[in-house]
Formats: C-alpha cells, structure tokens, sequence
C-alpha cells in the first residue's frame, strides 16, 4: 500500500503563497484491499470534526471537501498532522498483526527474577513437586538447628 500527498499551490507573480490545498491518494492492491481492515481510520478534518474519519484505504474519498488553505504554514500543520496520523494507525496495525503472528517463545530453563517491589502469588498458587518444601530464608538457622538435633554426629538420623 501506497498513500501519496499532492500539495497543489497557487502564488502570485512574485512567487508567494496564495493558497493551496492538500490531497491523499491511497494506492491499494487487490490483496492489501481484503487483508487490511476497514477500521483503520484517519481524521482527514482541519477542525478535527469525527465526521471526516476516513478509511486508510480510500483517503482520496475526503479531496472533494478537504477545502482550502490561505497560509502555507496551516497547510503545512495539517498534512503534517495527518501524516503522523497515518504512521500511527499503520504501526499499531502492524504492531498488532506481529504480536497475532508470533508464536511465544519457549525458554528451555525456567526464568527466575527478583523483585522486592512485586508480591509473591497467593500460597494456592504455589504448586511444589512432591518431596519439596518452601523454606522460609529468615528461619533458615532456626530449621538447620532443628535438622541437625535429629541427627547423630555421624549424620545418621536419631530415631525417636
């Protein structure tokens, strides 16, 4: 897809601006036609009036009324404008369409990342495999004390 902007300027004898106006061509293929979305829309207003949203698709719709511009920096702030416009809807369209056509990616390992700001999930959340147990870090000492009075000084468990 193509969008062209034809700036068309009348100027007197000595070259200034008189007036001008500001036309959108919108060059679609077949294709693009049935893959791109109706909803993609830009506001082709000078006033910013909603009823002059217009489909990205077929912008020269709006030429018959886009009216005229009696300073050349006005003209200049609109196509500006709506040019920006243009790349946003297009971007956040492709942005989207990438996210929907990428496939998550599979880490190999799990991703551990700390964060004193961020609160743990509730207690249900944690699922632990059978035969591990959740320690927590401040009773570390407490639970090697008790550890270590069931068992003898050869490590072996003390039965009782």
């Amino acid at each position: 897809m193509k969008i062209l902007i034809n700036y068309y300027i009348k100027r007197n004898q000595d070259g200034d601006f008189i007036a001008g106006q500001v036309f959108f061509d919108s060059l679609v293929s077949n294709d693009e036609n049935k893959k791109i979305p109706d909803d993609l829309r830009v506001n082709l207003s000078k006033s910013g009036n909603p009823d002059c949203d217009t489909s990205i698709k077929f912008l020269q719709s709006h030429n018959a009324h886009a009216g005229t511009f009696h300073e050349h920096s006005l003209m200049h702030i609109y196509s500006k404008r709506v040019r920006d416009e243009i790349v946003e809807v297009i971007s956040k369209y492709n942005m989207e369409q990438e996210e929907i056509n990428s496939e998550p990616e599979k880490l190999e390992y799990a991703t551990v990342m700390e964060n004193d700001d961020l609160a743990p999930p509730p207690m249900p959340a944690y699922v632990l495999p059978e035969n591990v147990y959740m320690i927590d870090i401040n009773h570390l000492q407490e639970m090697n004390e008790m550890l270590m009075d069931m068992l003898d000084e050869d490590g072996n468990e003390i039965d009782g």
